[in-house]
Parts: C-alpha cells; structure tokens; sequence
C-alpha cells in the first residue's frame, strides 16, 4: 500500500487561508483575542439567532419550542452584564486593552440588538397567543 499524502480542503492546498471568504487564521484569532468564555458566549448568541426562525415557524418542537426561548432570554441578560464587567475592566486597564475591551463591548452590543431584534418577534407571538 502507498501512504498517499492527506487531502487537503483549503483553497491554496492548506498552508493558508487565501481564497475563503473570511480566512480561518483570522477567526480564530478574533476567538482567542475575546477570552473563552466570551467566545462560548458569542458562538452561543449566534446560534440562538439561527433558531429563532425555527422557534417562530414550528414551536412544537422541544430545543426551538421551550430551550431556545428560554435561553435567549437568559442571554439577553448576560451580554449586558459582561458589556458592564468589561466597562469595569475597562477602567485601570493599559491604553492596549482599553482598546481590546471598546472592542468587545462594540461586539457584544451588536450581538444584543441582533439577538433582540430576532427573538422579540417570537416571544410577542408567543405572550400575545396566550
């Protein structure tokens, strides 16, 4: 048996992202620069923004139906809490990361109003139905 080389499935045969429209160097650089649980927080939001369509469409489902709902509205409430945490960071911080937090707090407001702009439509069918 010849060890064939392994394919690769980016554009310039692997060793760069040229060519995708967002190279993936530079995602995950944007994750590393927001801290772990910032990310988990970002990646959670987005996610909860793709299953509100499905949430609004077919509520008979459990995670569309009951999960999602809920824990948009938990989100809703914990990215305002971490734009303050960084607010507060923010404060004694170095020139650099007072950036970096203006950043995230930029970031993270903009995954509030998308979230919110997603999900209230949902949840005011939801409580007008009752």
């Amino acid at each position: 048996m010849s060890a064939e080389p392994r394919k690769s499935y980016l554009p310039s045969g692997g060793t760069s992202g040229r060519g995708w429209p967002v190279d993936v160097t530079t995602v995950a650089r944007f994750f590393v620069w927001m801290g772990p649980l910032r990310s988990l927080l970002a990646i959670a939001t987005v996610s909860l923004v793709a299953l509100a369509p499905f949430a609004l469409l077919d509520p008979s489902g459990v995670v569309p139906g009951a999960v999602a709902p809920a824990l948009a509205t938990l989100v809703a409430f914990v990215l305002p809490l971490d734009m303050s945490m960084s607010r507060v960071f923010m404060s004694g911080a170095e020139a650099p990361e007072v950036a970096r937090y203006a950043r995230i707090i930029r970031c993270e407001a903009w995954l509030l109003v998308l979230l919110v702009s997603v999900w209230v439509p949902t949840l005011w069918a939801r409580l007008g139905s009752g």
